[in-house]
């Protein structure tokens, strides 16, 4: 009798195993049967902080996920990209780091207005927007902005511009330096 259980239970074992083997067998199969659906969607707008944000590459969709180009993506966004092959690692820097230091461009409203028209600025009650060609984009008033108390002038970050559409070409305008620890503005 003993042989027996030793005979069934060598049976047994050897059943449960080659189970093991075919239920891995087919659960790998079914791993790479998986279907994925992408799309590729021109038609997709990206919209940040209220304003309509144009990418050079379209959003990808994949199994219901929207996928944005990162570079592209930071950049409206404010960041620098840097890829290290070595380490196989992207860095995000944020470039707001830099507003309070002297690498900072600001340019006079006044001066935009003279030469390429039509840039209204609205601030009350921590909204800040800037209407430009019929469309309103927000911005942030702590770094994108600056007011002069001594001539009451409104000057704007060179990054706050570059959101507009179509874009303000400013390489004939003065360039600006804002000092915040002392309250003043220079030229750049």
């Amino acid at each position: 009798m003993g042989r027996q259980v030793g005979e069934y239970m060598k049976k047994y074992v050897i059943g449960f195993i080659a189970g093991i083997l075919v239920a891995s067998v087919s659960t790998s199969y079914a791993a790479f049967e998986e279907k994925t659906e992408a799309i590729i969607s021109k038609l997709m707008k990206v919209k940040i902080n209220g304003y309509t944000a144009e990418l050079e590459e379209p959003p990808l969709i994949v199994n219901g996920n929207s996928y944005l180009p990162l570079r592209a993506t930071a950049d409206l966004l404010g960041y620098h990209v840097n890829y290290n092959d070595e380490e196989k690692t992207v860095y995000l820097d944020n470039k707001n780091r830099e507003y309070y230091g002297d690498k900072q461009v600001y340019y006079s409203l006044d001066e935009i207005n003279d030469q390429k028209g039509n840039l209204v600025v609205f601030i009350r009650n921590q909204v800040s927007e800037i209407f430009y060609n019929g469309e309103k984009y927000p911005f942030d008033p702590i770094f994108d902005y600056y007011f002069d108390n001594i001539s009451e002038k409104n000057y704007f970050s060179e990054q706050a511009l570059s959101r507009l559409t179509p874009k303000i070409y400013l390489e004939n305008l003065k360039k600006y330096r804002v000092n915040r620890a002392e309250n003043f503005i220079s030229r750049y």
